[in-house]
């Protein structure tokens, strides 16, 4: 049993990499409650390196809240035949914020994580590669849905900063 903290879901890679695919089908279930907009970044930041984790944020870019913790580790704990069920819901299409750190596991964790999204609901992936977890929560936050131009923002800030 993988549980959600703090942080998330945080373990060794090959444990995330076996759950990857049930955390984009609880995405796409919590999708529904954050107006079509999620983000996840895929981090284990100060953990050795053979581990990897995923940080969920709301459509607030905000953690997410206790109960939707637990739908997570409920979707993410229960067996494949469960999940099918939920494809016969009929759900429309939301975005997927996703953003990652430099561990060699995390293109393998977002490429599964999307597949499973997919299984259940159409989902349109905004995938900014290698960057913090605060340009994470305020690319998911920004309701003008311009996350290029708020990344080229951040961006310039943190060069302006080392000037």
């Amino acid at each position: 049993q993988i549980k959600y903290g703090t942080a998330g879901f945080r373990d060794l890679s090959d444990n995330i990499l076996e759950i990857a695919g049930k955390i984009g089908v609880g995405l796409s279930v919590l999708a529904e409650n954050c107006e079509d907009r999620i983000g996840i970044m895929i981090t284990a930041s100060h953990n050795p390196s053979e581990y990897n984790g995923v940080k969920i944020v709301d459509q607030h870019g905000e953690m997410i809240s206790l109960q939707d913790e637990k739908i997570m580790e409920i979707i993410v704990n229960s067996k494949a035949e469960t999940l099918k069920n939920l494809r016969d819901t009929v759900f429309h299409s939301y975005t997927l914020i996703i953003g990652y750190d430099t561990r060699e596991t995390c293109p393998e964790i977002v490429k599964r994580i999307v597949d499973g999204a997919g299984t259940i609901r159409p989902v349109n992936v905004e995938e900014y590669g290698k960057i913090t977890t605060p340009e994470l929560h305020y690319l998911t936050f920004s309701k003008e849905n311009n996350y290029l131009n708020c990344l080229k923002e951040i961006k310039l800030n943190n060069n302006i900063k080392k000037a």
